[in-house]
């Protein structure tokens, strides 16, 4: 599973906008298999060409949920009058009724290093806890790894 379907799971299964979690999700160039250089060999192409058609249909299934995908970040915070969360994190939730407030780092498959990815999640999820969480938000900080 890449990263952004990873992230469609996650959000499914634990902050979903039908039961009034809102969402936004940051899927960048590389986890939709656009970036990097042309592939060398037959089994790279066939892992950048799957890359690809999951990254359209996760995106596909997000928007229908209800949630943010490739919106700008500041507009998404001021639209939802929502506590701005400093940092590029993956995923972001909140859930107004309970005053719960979701900060998520996920790695899955991808073409890197399976560890170095895990370090760096790691790294970016202790750098957001370590930020002043929102005032009045109870914030969980979560680590997701697949694959």
């Amino acid at each position: 599973m890449f990263q952004p379907e990873a992230k469609y799971e996650f959000i499914r299964r634990y902050c979903p906008p039908c039961t009034g979690w809102v969402v936004f999700v940051d899927i960048d160039a590389s986890e939709e298999g656009k970036t990097g250089g042309a592939r060398k060999t037959a089994e790279a192409k066939e892992q950048q060409m799957q890359m690809q058609r999951d990254a359209v249909s996760a995106m596909t299934n997000l928007r229908a949920s209800g949630v943010a995908v490739r919106e700008k970040r500041t507009d998404w915070f001021a639209k939802h009058k929502l506590p701005r969360i400093s940092g590029d994190r993956d995923i972001i939730a909140f859930h107004r009724e309970s005053g719960r407030c979701v900060v998520a780092e996920l790695e899955a498959v991808s073409s890197g290093q399976a560890e170095q990815k895990v370090y760096k999640a790691v790294g970016q999820i202790v750098s957001a806890a370590t930020a002043t969480g929102p005032d009045g938000w109870a914030t969980q900080f979560v680590l997701v790894v697949h694959g």
